[in-house]
């Protein structure tokens, strides 16, 4: 992933003002591959067995794209955010998963 360089900073100062959903879709567009490749290689090293596929996550990291351009203070490191933010996105739909399974186990033990 490269630096950002002083139009993609103010691309992110526009979009904390207008909400600008080009300016998501440039972000996205730009990380997709990577935050894809870099979150399915975690996933799937924590949980083995989710059927989940690197198609499946990204609407994830569409939402997690937008969310860090809403957050992102301009000490921060770009990348560092948007990888945290994806990785927990992905978290929190993969434990949904594993309550749905879960529930599904007790109501069928009864």
């Amino acid at each position: 992933m490269e630096l950002l360089n002083k139009k993609e900073y103010k691309m992110i100062v526009n979009y904390k003002k207008n909400h600008d959903e080009n300016v998501a879709l440039y972000f996205f567009n730009k990380f997709r591959n990577d935050l894809l490749n870099i979150t399915y290689s975690k996933i799937k090293s924590k949980f083995k067995h989710i059927p989940y596929e690197k198609g499946d996550f990204v609407h994830l990291i569409w939402n997690s794209v937008k969310t860090t351009l809403k957050q992102y203070k301009k000490e921060q490191n770009f990348h560092v955010v948007l990888i945290r933010n994806c990785y927990l996105t992905t978290i929190r739909e993969i434990k949904k998963y594993l309550n749905i399974i879960k529930l599904n186990f007790i109501s069928s033990s009864y």
